[in-house]
């Protein structure tokens, strides 16, 4: 019997992916969390090399540094210390197919 998911919430924030191949056959899977999620809280170093992931392409490796420096001193700097190296970052258009995605990233999805 299928739960909504807003009953499971917050505890749980599950996700159900069906695939369907021409053949008929099909695939389920659900998952109640995921990494990131408060039952899974991502490690600095996590969120680090999700930034990095995240940013490859968009701003160079310096600017990465001053935004990750500025986050993590959110609580001691103004907002436009955060925002000046914002503005270096290139803003990019996403497409479900994954164009706007650099090529490294692209192999790996493959």
């Amino acid at each position: 019997m299928f739960t909504p998911p807003s009953a499971r919430y917050p505890d749980e924030f599950p996700s159900r992916m069906t695939v369907r191949l021409e053949s008929g056959r099909s695939f389920t899977h659900e998952v109640s969390d995921y990494p990131g999620f408060p039952t899974r809280p991502f490690t600095r170093q996590e969120v680090s090399a999700k930034f990095d992931r995240l940013a490859a392409g968009r701003a160079d490796e310096g600017v990465c540094r001053q935004i990750k420096d500025a986050v993590r001193s959110l609580e001691t700097i103004q907002v436009a210390d955060l925002m000046e190296p914002l503005r270096s970052v290139k803003a990019s258009t996403r497409h479900s197919t994954g164009a706007a995605r650099p090529a490294a990233q692209k192999e790996q999805l493959r």
